[in-house]
């Protein structure tokens, strides 16, 4: 046989082949770190509560057990402001509505799917698409259902 032909015997069986693909962590390349997401704060501890902080300052915190439904929504102030956010997250808990305005807010609700421990904060909507890779909350709103 030419010495340039591989035999059956020459080709490497899948147990003898390795993986050399090895992704390098982002940070690693650019030198810098992921960014935060300003909106969005992850709690690492197991926790009960979904806070949600408003443009003023004020601190919510809602029992997860006490969250009923929610949903997602295209914001419907866009027919009348082309400006406002285009999505709108509602959540209805026992005592109180809660309503979030922003964009790409379904990373939020994948964290109400595990009810994850996480705090929601408003900011100014001039940063809502410097990371296109996380949501942007620009409005909470907090009302009461009771009367």
């Amino acid at each position: 046989m030419p010495p340039n032909k591989t035999t059956p015997k020459d080709v490497a069986s899948p147990s003898k082949m390795t993986n050399h693909l090895e992704l390098t962590p982002l940070e690693e390349v650019t030198g810098k770190q992921p960014t935060p997401n300003r909106c969005l704060e992850k709690h690492d501890e197991a926790t009960f509560f979904l806070e949600c902080v408003t443009l003023d300052g004020r601190v919510h915190g809602f029992p997860y057990s006490h969250l009923s439904n929610y949903l997602l929504e295209p914001n419907p102030a866009l027919e009348h402001a082309s400006d406002a956010p285009p999505e709108r997250l509602s959540l209805w808990f026992s005592t109180h509505q809660v309503l979030i305005l922003g964009w790409r807010l379904d990373e939020i609700r994948s964290f109400l799917h595990k009810a994850s421990g996480i705090t929601i904060k408003a900011a100014d909507s001039r940063y809502a698409n410097l990371d296109l890779t996380h949501c942007h909350v620009s409005e909470v709103a907090v009302l009461s259902t009771q009367e």
